[in-house]
């Protein structure tokens, strides 16, 4: 009798070439900081252009924006080529499953030709919001561009103090490799302040 012993690690990433340990390094480096973020307030979006095709995946983590009215939404887009041409056409698809402090069970939601790559519910002024956001795919032009993406916010109603989503989308209209990503409050396209969103 023969037998295999599979020991897995409980937290793992691919860098595209090998599989890390949570804490462990490879000789090709790991994660390298591409552009950070910091603008002023009253900003209309925050745009990250440029962005190298020779990355698997890139992480966007933006933590402590804030909208200028209550029921604004934030939204993020790709962008293609380097026009550049900003996807905003309805060619997105989402699924998530979403908890709140003060509700029993959570909801799942979907949506398809939607005009974002993720985005979030009706914000309240109040209460920052943040989102990390994994982009699978990016520098392929064979391969849909895939994102898993968390967030927690507080909605604009007050009756949802705390609310976590965890969403899948991706962009299905072509495959272009992604060169930039955006991120829009929405409708009055005005985030009244945040701090540094890095990718």
């Amino acid at each position: 009798m023969s037998s295999t012993t599979v020991i897995l690690a409980p937290y793992q990433f691919c860098n595209g070439t090998n599989w890390i340990a949570e804490g462990g390094i490879v000789s090709d480096g790991g994660l390298t900081l591409i552009s950070t973020q910091q603008t002023a307030s009253n900003s209309a979006s925050l745009q990250f252009t440029n962005l190298p095709t020779s990355y698997n995946t890139l992480f966007l983590n933006c933590a402590g924006l804030v909208i200028s009215a209550n029921g604004n939404s934030i939204y993020g887009i790709v962008r293609e080529g380097a026009g550049p041409t900003w996807e905003t056409t309805a060619h997105y698809t989402n699924w998530g499953i979403g908890m709140s402090v003060g509700l029993t069970g959570a909801w799942v939601w979907s949506a398809t030709n939607g005009a974002a790559l993720f985005g979030t519910g009706a914000l309240s002024t109040t209460s920052p919001v943040q989102f990390k956001a994994y982009i699978d795919n990016v520098g392929s032009s064979s391969l849909s561009k895939m994102a898993t993406v968390l967030d927690s916010e507080t909605d604009s109603s007050g009756a949802n103090p705390i609310i976590g989503n965890t969403s899948w989308n991706y962009w299905i209209n072509d495959t272009n490799p992604i060169t930039g990503l955006e991120v829009i409050a929405l409708p009055e396209l005005l985030l009244q302040e945040h701090a540094p969103c890095t990718e």
